[in-house]
Parts: structure tokens; sequence; C-alpha cells
């Protein structure tokens, strides 16, 4: 238990990671769970797993190549290894110095060893760096492991469906940067019950004979010339839209009327990246580029709505001549993407992934190497979001 307490208290002053034990008399290879979290204390709705092992005597657990070696079975080796959607960690704690220690459990680190004595059965080794004492500096490698578990989906055969599912905090992102997936089928019909994001997707789409047809069965809106009857702020907000496209002496008073009533991380992201949109179709990148620093200084967003506004900043930074702020912005938004723990249904994380990388190369042509190999590069346009928009484009010259 000793061993335990110190790794979960090491864990939370260090990284600022909470953790949870599991009762002995339940586990069966997890003696913690912890909930990662990234520097600004976000968490990243990802669970960590550990095994801790301690002892008073760590000169008995001491290799040749600087490392700790713990042994373990098949069947631990195999509950770590093929747990689904959770990595584990090996934790070593030296009580009379009260360091700890840990490593990955992967397929490289746990490897098949000889049957120790006693034993006919096939055992397995795990070396912990001493290297890998527990640090500060090792946040970003550790939130690497965690979220490296990210689950997959499939989008094929939903054509004629919206997307029930996604998370309510990621719904207004989505519509706006993947309308396909909140838009109705053109040939679906009236439909009822559409949520303001529906109608949202549709705006983004341009495509307002399907936006006038599925009015007539809107509970709050009626016509695009009336405000929506509800105090909803996502109906407002999708009036907002509406208002900056047909009305010429609304340019950004309804916006900023909903920026200012935002009481939600993801409302407010949502406006200021509509609002900066904005602004740089009127070419006032001043404007655009003092809101985004007002508003990323208030630390409050998720890190996907994080890193699209401060890709909304890296576009208006290169578009000003500020090339290392617009790169030292993509390469944040990429880092803070990378690690998110997405929604399964959530594809504009991989869709501004995707802007990110393509800004870093665009960039470090202009100040610096571009770092990244040529396959990441490729890879980062062949995903579903870019496939939907080129279909779109490829609609629109039919």
């Amino acid at each position: 238990m000793a061993g335990r307490d110190l790794a979960l208290s090491e864990f939370r002053k260090i990284l600022g990671w909470p953790g949870t034990t599991v009762p002995q008399e339940n586990d069966i290879g997890t003696d913690i769970w912890f909930h990662v979290t990234d520097e600004q204390l976000f968490d990243h709705k990802q669970l960590l797993g550990a095994q801790v092992k301690s002892t008073e005597q760590a000169e008995e657990y001491e290799s040749l190549d600087s490392s700790w070696i713990i042994y373990t079975d098949a069947e631990h080796a195999d509950y770590w290894l093929t747990y689904k959607g959770v990595r584990h960690l090996m934790i070593f704690v030296d009580l009379p110095s009260n360091a700890v220690y840990w490593a990955h459990i992967n397929d490289e680190n746990c490897r098949p060893c000889k049957p120790r004595k006693n034993t006919q059965l096939q055992g397995y080794r795990i070396a912990i760096p001493k290297a890998n004492r527990l640090q500060v500096s090792q946040r970003e490698e550790l939130l690497a492991i965690a979220t490296s578990t990210k689950y997959t989906t499939t989008y094929s055969g939903r054509a004629f469906t919206t997307l029930a599912d996604v998370p309510p905090m990621a719904k207004l992102r989505v519509a706006m940067l993947v309308p396909k997936l909140m838009a109705p089928h053109p040939n679906r019909g009236k439909i009822e019950g559409l949520e303001p994001e529906h109608f949202i997707a549709l705006i983004v789409k341009a495509d307002f004979f399907s936006i006038n047809r599925q009015l007539f069965e809107s509970e709050f809106w009626k016509s695009l010339g009336d405000k929506p009857d509800s105090a909803d702020w996502r109906w407002l907000f999708a009036h907002a839209l509406i208002q900056t496209l047909f009305d010429s002496t609304n340019r950004f008073e309804d916006l900023l009327t909903c920026l200012q009533s935002a009481l939600r991380s993801d409302l407010r992201a949502a406006a200021i990246a509509a609002l900066t949109a904005r602004y740089y179709e009127y070419e006032m990148l001043n404007e655009a580029f003092v809101l985004l620093e007002q508003e990323l200084a208030r630390e409050e967003f998720e890190p996907i709505d994080r890193a699209w506004l401060l890709l909304h900043r890296c576009r208006v930074s290169a578009d000003l001549g500020e090339i290392s702020q617009a790169l030292a912005d993509a390469k944040q938004s990429y880092n803070l993407l990378n690690t998110a723990a997405s929604p399964t249904q959530d594809p504009s994380s991989t869709l501004l992934l995707s802007i990110a990388i393509r800004m870093q190369r665009a960039l470090s042509s202009l100040d610096e190497v571009f770092e990244m190999d040529l396959a990441t590069l490729i890879n980062s346009r062949d995903i579903e979001a870019v496939w939907w928009q080129r279909q779109q484009h490829a609609w629109a010259l039919d």
C-alpha cells in the first residue's frame, strides 16, 4: 500500500494527475487509474492504468543496463497489452528514497524470457529505465502514451442520416467544420425536431433550399427574416450567421452579441471563430488578431477548441507578416490536437490536425526547415473531412 500511495501522491504533485486506487480484492492487473490532463489541467477524457511494484531493497531489481527489471507472467502481460482503449504503465517505487520510476508496457518493452526458478511457465520481463524517474518534463511523453489508444470509426453509410450521437460540446464545431455530418440530406424531406446545429450546418453549406423547407417544421424558427422564438443561444447564433450573410448593415453586431452572451466555452469558441472569419472577410486583420489575443488569454477552452482558435490566429498572424507567431501557433495547435482524446464521432479534430500540419509546412518554408516527414504531410489530407470537402466542390462545379 505504501508504494501505491506514494505513486498516487507523486503523479498528483508533479503532473497534476488525479488517480483512483483499485481495492486489492479487485486487483487483477491495475493498481491505479490516472485521469490524464495537460499542463492547463484540461481533462483529456482518457484513463491511464498503472501496476505498482515497490520495494525496500531496490538493488534486487537492478540490471547492468541502468534499468529496474520486473518479471511477470503471461496472464498479466496479456491483460496489459490487450486492454481495450487504455494503456498501462509499470511503476517501480524505491521506498527508502521515495523515488517513483515508470515504463510504458508495450510489445517492445514487455518481452518473453526464460521461465524463472520453480516454474515451467513462460515469463515476461519489463525494463524500467532509471532515467524515467517521474518528473514534470515527461508530461508530454506520458500524455502521448495515454492518448495513443484513440478509437477509430467509419462514417460510410451515413449520407442519409444526421449524426445524432455527436457529444454536446462538439456539435457546434462539427456543424461549422464538417457540416456534412450534421446537415440533413436534401432528399430526406421535412424532418421534425431538428436542432440549431442542423440549421447551422445547412448555413455553412449554403443550402438555403433545404433551410427554407425545414423551417416550416421548426418549432422555434419559421422564417429566415424573423428572429427565432427561443432564448436558446444556439438558435440566436444560427440567426446571427444568417444576418451576417444577408443584412449588409449588420456586419458584426449580432455575432458580437452572441460572443458577449455565450456562457459555455464551446459556444464562445464558435462565436469567436465566426467573428474572426467575418473580420477576415472585411480585411480587418488587426481587429481579428486583438480578439483572438484576448480570448486565448482566457485559458478556458477545451484542447480542440483552443487549437481551432490558435489556427485562426495563425492565419491572421501570417497575413500580418508575423511568421514566427504564426508558426508557433501552428505547432501549438498540432501538439494539442495530436494528444487530444477526441470523441469517436468528431472528425473536426482530424480536419484541424490536417490544417495544422499544412500550415506548419507552408510557414516553415518561409522561416525554418519543415521537420515532419513526407508521409505525415500526405496522410494528413487523406481523411473523411477532406474527402467530403472535395465531394462538395465537385457537386458545385457540376
